[in-house]
């Protein structure tokens, strides 16, 4: 134990002594006292003995563990935790002037100052209980190269799609149960600058993981964005017991982020709306409309559009309205992709006649394009008689 400065203690005759600063051995003598030994010198050789007083930790350590805590302006407590939990406070001051009322210092206190301490984590037990542990993840490509597929007649460029490997371990002291139907795996349900779109993974019945057992789990994920947005790094972010069911000694190990590389796409895109029509063409105000849209990349570089980008909007009008989002889309130059038949009833309040319609991609600018102007086409939608 250590003093920067002379702190003033009550010794057993009542008298003031002033211990200078250095290290000192800090050693019980009796239940209400406590003797310091300069470091280096022979046990009695300048030792001296202080009051303490008789406290408690609360928490068992493999031996005596001595604090020198400055508390408030004038109030200085040297303390001495005890193996059985309990604790000696010898309470002194900077200036010698001496008062009853002095602090008895909190659990969370003392803690605090115990952890800054080196030898408190070879003295401190371990704590007892499960903890879960994600300890290796493999199969995650270093960026989010796209696949073709082909959506109705039309070919779709979506991100990658792959099969990470995961292992967890219960690095705990005690066994871990995972209830039936909890959640032992789980990645971002959706993040707007995350690569990964991961699938849970649920146990059906109860089962044990006992300490250093490991278990493996391959899960479905997908590229979802491969972009970075603004200076942050993609990121695929995964969770052991994402829930908190199994309670463990640990609670804040329980995460893993693995930092990917997105990858470079050159070009700019450039987005028009190529057809909107209507099925049938000249509904009754009694039908059901379908919007029937085509959208083209003319530009010389790829779109993209992550999980939940609007890619398209309709509006204008009593007429029907529709938005279509994205399932991580990465649009290359010089493809044609539709919108999708949206289906609407037509409103029985819409008199016969014309009503105008709009249809516009990219609404929401979620992709830099060479010409932000041409993102939109109108058309005439004709309720019969």
């Amino acid at each position: 134990m250590s003093l920067d400065k002379p702190v003033h203690f009550t010794g057993l005759d009542d008298s003031d002594i002033v211990v200078p600063p250095g290290l000192y051995k800090v050693t019980p003598s009796e239940e209400s006292r406590l003797t310091l030994t300069p470091i280096g010198e022979t046990e009695g050789a300048g030792s001296v003995t202080i009051v303490a007083t008789a406290t408690e930790f609360g928490e068992p350590l493999g031996g005596s563990l001595a604090l020198s805590i400055p508390y408030k302006e004038d109030e200085h407590h040297l303390m001495l935790l005890l193996p059985d939990g309990k604790a000696r406070d010898a309470v002194g001051s900077y200036s010698g002037v001496r008062t009853r009322a002095t602090t008895v210092l909190s659990y969370s206190t003392v803690k605090q100052y115990a952890i800054s301490q080196p030898f408190y984590y070879k003295l401190a037990p371990l704590p007892q209980g499960p903890d879960l542990k994600i300890i290796s993840v493999t199969g995650i490509p270093s960026n989010a190269p796209a696949f073709e597929t082909v959506v109705g007649t039309y070919t779709i460029t979506r991100a990658v799609l792959y099969r990470p490997t995961v292992t967890i371990r219960n690095v705990g002291t005690a066994e871990a149960l995972i209830p039936g139907g909890t959640q032992i795996l789980r990645g971002p349900g959706f993040f707007v600058n995350s690569l990964s779109d991961i699938d849970t993974v649920k146990n059906q019945y109860n089962f044990l993981i006992k300490p250093a057992e490991t278990k493996t789990y391959t899960i479905w994920a997908m590229g979802s964005c491969p972009r970075p947005i603004g200076s942050t790094t993609p990121q695929i972010q995964l969770a052991v017991d994402p829930d908190n069911k199994v309670v463990e000694s640990n609670e804040l190990n329980n995460g893993l982020s693995i930092n990917l590389v997105a990858p470079t796409i050159s070009g700019t895109p450039d987005l028009v709306v190529t057809k909107v029509s209507f099925l049938p063409p000249q509904p009754t105000r009694e039908q059901a409309v379908s919007l029937d849209i085509e959208m083209k990349n003319q530009g010389t570089g790829p779109a993209l559009f992550c999980k939940n980008d609007r890619y398209w909007s309709s509006n204008g009008g009593p007429g029907p309205r529709g938005t279509g989002y994205s399932t991580h889309w990465l649009i290359m130059p010089g493809q044609i992709f539709k919108g999708g038949l949206q289906t609407f009833v037509t409103p029985l309040t819409l008199l016969p006649g014309t009503y105008p319609i709009t249809v516009t991609v990219d609404p929401n600018n979620e992709a830099a394009e060479s010409n932000e102007s041409n993102n939109s086409m109108s058309a005439t939608l004709t309720i019969a008689q």
